[in-house]
């Protein structure tokens, strides 16, 4: 189950895999007005983006995607569909 959080990042995903989109890279600041504001953890640990349970996590992983790349310095973070 996606929590009210960060269901608008999972709709933003679902919408993206039903364009035909596999990759989608967003700025922490595009992802932040998303959600309504992110954790100082998501700016600052690698960990908080990590592909496990963690409701943010879920919320990405609910939607068939995985994190592949995130960049702390310059804020962004891309999203491949499945294993790619």
């Amino acid at each position: 189950m996606v929590g009210k959080k960060y269901a608008p990042l999972h709709q933003l995903l679902v919408t993206a895999a039903g364009n035909g989109t596999s990759v989608v890279r967003i700025e922490f600041a595009e992802l932040a007005d998303l959600v309504g504001g992110l954790p100082t953890s998501a700016y600052r640990r690698r960990g908080w983006w990590a592909n496990g349970y963690l409701v943010q996590a879920v919320a990405w992983r609910s939607a068939g995607w995985r994190v592949r790349e995130v960049n702390l310095g310059q804020r962004w973070v891309v999203f491949v569909r499945g294993d790619e």
